[in-house]
């Protein structure tokens, strides 16, 4: 029975039936965008246990605000919106912890789609650790953009800055990955990705 409401409804229609209390409309769009958020969240925070209490409170929100969606943004892009939300309050409310503990919740690049060109696992490393270090919106901007591959109004909309905005902070992002990758301690260079853009 749910499968067959699941696969006979868009995205909107479910997000609509969610909103008037229905709570297997809202399984289903649970079971179809539960693995990006999740995938996302722990590419960001680098922590298993924090990208799934990410991912709850997410969807709980979700349900809660169903009734507040405007039919001209996509379900995706409103629930997009609402999970950097969350990832931007919790790595905010993190501001205070000291570098080694940040260092400690360097994201996870094999946790999302494979990079063109995969970087050795040092190198690797020395990149995931860097984009852990990166603050809140930069690090946000430069997986959004550089690993997942939305576009900049996109991200942009994501994060509700400007589309100036959203590239200053992808800019400072991107120059301080490559400074880092280029001249960290080991010395060692990250491959260059087509993919990626880290390179352009």
């Amino acid at each position: 029975m749910i499968m067959n409401l699941c696969q006979s409804r868009s995205d909107l229609e479910l997000a609509w039936a969610s909103a008037n209390g229905d709570e297997a409309a809202f399984q289903c769009l649970y079971g179809r965008h539960r693995g990006w958020v999740y995938s996302f969240c722990l590419r960001i925070l680098g922590n298993v246990a924090d990208a799934e209490r990410l991912t709850r409170e997410v969807f709980i929100n979700a349900y809660r605000r169903a009734h507040t969606m405007n039919e001209d943004v996509s379900f995706t892009q409103w629930l997009h919106r609402l999970t950097v939300n969350a990832l931007l309050k919790h790595l905010k409310q993190k501001n205070g912890r000291s570098a080694a503990e940040r260092e400690g919740t360097a994201p996870s690049l094999d946790t999302g789609p494979p990079l063109v060109g995969r970087v050795s696992p040092i190198d690797r490393g020395a990149l995931e650790a860097v984009i852990g270090q990166l603050p809140a919106e930069d690090r946000i901007a430069f997986v959004l953009h550089d690993v997942d591959g939305f576009d900049d109004e996109e991200i942009a909309n994501m994060l509700g800055v400007s589309t100036e905005t959203f590239r200053s902070q992808l800019h400072r992002a991107r120059l301080k990955v490559r400074r880092y990758t280029l001249d960290g301690a080991s010395g060692s260079k990250v491959r260059k990705s087509s993919q990626c853009g880290i390179w352009n």
